[in-house]
């Protein structure tokens, strides 16, 4: 009976076990986010979206966010999405608000709460900062997170410039600093700012960073995609394209030149003259190209102090040093490795080899340089490791004397000088020859070591008889030296040709883009390929647009400021395409502009419109 009772204990800790595993797997994967621009004006409208990894026709918030500060004009409007990748089904359901902000300030939208099989799923904090509306600003609506603008469907010639203010899109190089010493660190940051809706940028013409030894570093996800901020009073969008870390070479002013890029920018529609019906269908918009740069900048550059120590080699920064040995004791003509290593953040790549004392009986051969560098803001930190392969020549007792290393610290304003610990050596005879003791003479020392090189180093003179065989032919002026010189002046003639039709070849750029034209197609849409799996919906429709456009651009030979529409229907006419290859393919590009706004299974939309992408292009090549 005991044995039955404890049986049953057993069983009902293992439902709870499972009961308890179960409910905390619940707890842990589900998570609600918040999706909103961080800084609004005074009158914009904007969505506020909660998203959470969970899907059911039941879920509903429980503690709605605090929204009084707002607007509300709709919501909470909810919508469901799931997407499978690599056998795994996540799911995700989106309450979205659409709100107005009405007053400045800082407004905190509180911790939403739904119930995900009986569990409470709380959503993060998340603020608003509401600003006061500027004249000539963006427009009274934004998209969510203040992402990249949608891609048009095509582009006209005819807008220009004029109407972009130069104060809603420009480029701006960003230090972390403007004055610093020589050898010591500073961040560039390239950022671009726009009010205006961007479609595409090209050309950027990176900036001359003459005068410093440049390191590129990563941009994270969260700064290099647009995001809203306040800059001289006003809202805008902006994103870091690109980043640096910086080491002056000199002292004085060092001029940093622009950063040039060009920008495709969504201009509205002027009227034209023509059918009602024209201008009714007609996109609201039109692209217009605009170059912008930065203005040039300057860094002063202060000159280290003086008096510096002679062991000092232009080491900046805040570094550690140690040296070792891989062992103490040996026999003469025996290889030793000892290693120097110096650690730390600074110019560390630019850290010379330091001056060390070997022994005057060891010889010593050019170190091994190894560097486990990383760069981060702070300049490049890690370590460089010197490796020397030693060899003594003698036997006795050795020491290898401490090592200074002298670096600028710029935090404490002064050189600080290391030094390595002193390496004691006991050198035995070599039991293989003759070891004498170490001398203190310049006389160069031979060996027994030195005698045995010998042997294998010059050879004696051989005295046997010469024995020479006679050839009854040679082969110069023979037929197959002739047939040989044919074949090589015939190798030769055909490779001029080859290669004479490769130079044409490269010379017609429009014949290679035309051949190129699918090859790059098919990389984009690999890439659309795996956006659509991961969910991605607005990088999945952009991306296949840019493969559209750009394989039409490329097969047919059309500007990318002349890419509309009107003008690809003309295009395709002209060389004989089937009408109906013709409305796939601008079914496709309209597509791209319009399926993300369908009601519906987003993915079995996207799915749809990849294969008619994939089926448009193909038709074409055949």
């Amino acid at each position: 009976m005991n044995y039955v009772s404890m049986n049953i204990r057993m069983i009902k800790r293992l439902l709870l076990s499972v009961l308890l595993i179960s409910s905390a797997s619940v707890l842990f994967a589900a998570r609600m986010t918040v999706k909103a621009p961080s800084i609004v004006t005074v009158g914009e409208k904007f969505q506020i979206a909660f998203v959470v990894d969970a899907t059911t026709d039941a879920l509903a918030f429980s503690v709605r966010p605090s929204l009084s500060d707002f607007l509300v004009i709709a919501g909470p409007v909810a919508s469901f999405s799931s997407s499978t990748i690599n056998g795994q089904t996540t799911s995700h359901t989106t309450f979205t608000y659409y709100v107005q902000a009405v007053k400045e300030g800082t407004f905190n939208l509180g911790q939403a709460e739904v119930k995900v099989k009986g569990v409470g799923v709380q959503s993060e904090n998340y603020s608003i900062e509401v600003v006061k509306a500027t004249a000539g600003g963006q427009g009274g609506q934004s998209n969510q997170g203040g992402g990249q603008a949608q891609q048009p469907t095509g582009r006209t010639p005819a807008a220009n410039q004029s109407g972009i203010d130069e104060g809603d899109l420009f480029l701006r190089v960003e230090l972390s600093r403007n004055s610093l010493y020589k050898g010591e660190s500073l961040v560039a940051s390239i950022s671009l700012y726009t009010r205006v809706a961007i479609t595409q940028l090209s050309n950027f013409k990176a900036p001359q960073l003459t005068g410093f030894y440049s390191q590129d570093i990563e941009v994270p996800a969260n700064e290099n995609n647009l995001h809203r901020v306040t800059y001289n009073g006003k809202v805008y969008s902006t994103a870091v394209l690109k980043r640096y870390v910086l080491f002056p070479q000199r002292s004085g002013s060092i001029r940093i030149e622009p950063v040039e890029a060009s920008l495709s920018v969504q201009m509205p529609r002027t009227a034209r003259s023509g059918s009602m019906f024209d201008d009714f269908f007609a996109m609201p918009y039109e692209i217009a190209e605009k170059r912008i740069k930065s203005a040039p900048i300057t860094v002063t550059v202060k000159d280290l102090p003086a008096n510096a120590p002679a062991s000092f080699k232009g080491a900046v920064g805040n570094f550690t040093v140690k040296a070792g040995i891989d062992r103490t004791e040996t026999t003469a003509n025996q290889a030793l490795s000892y290693a120097l290593t110096v650690a730390g953040t600074g110019n560390l790549k630019l850290v010379e080899e330091p001056a060390i004392s070997f022994p005057a009986d060891f010889d010593k051969y050019e170190p091994k340089v190894t560097e486990n560098v990383r760069t981060t803001l702070q300049g490049s930190t890690g370590n460089k490791k010197f490796e020397y392969a030693l060899i003594p020549r003698s036997a006795g007792a050795f020491e290898i004397p401490e090592t200074e290393f002298t670096y600028f610290d710029p935090a404490k304003n002064a050189y600080l000088t290391l030094k390595t610990d002193k390496i004691a050596l006991n050198i035995e005879k070599d039991p293989h020859g003759v070891s004498p003791a170490a001398s203190t003479s310049t006389t160069p020392k031979v060996n027994q070591q030195d005698i045995r090189m010998l042997g294998s180093d010059i050879l004696f003179i051989k005295t046997a008889p010469l024995v020479l065989q006679a050839r009854d032919q040679m082969f110069f002026g023979s037929i197959a030296f002739w047939l040989s010189l044919l074949a090589m002046l015939l190798v030769a003639v055909i490779i001029y040709f080859v290669l004479l039709n490769r130079e044409k070849t490269m010379k017609n750029t429009v014949l290679m883009r035309n051949k190129k034209a699918v090859k790059v197609a098919k990389r984009r849409l690999k890439k659309s390929a795996s956006l659509l799996k991961s969910g991605d919906k607005n990088g999945f429709y952009d991306e296949l647009a840019h493969a559209v456009w750009g394989y039409l651009s490329d097969k047919f030979n059309i500007p990318s400021a002349y890419l509309s529409r009107d003008n690809v229907q003309e295009k395709l006419v002209n060389k004989d395409v089937p009408q109906e290859n013709i409305d796939l393919l601008l079914k496709v590009v309209d597509n791209c502009e319009y399926a993300r706004y369908a009601p519906g299974n987003e993915q079995a939309n996207m799915e749809h419109v990849y294969e008619e992408a994939i089926q448009a292009i193909s038709k074409l090549e055949s």
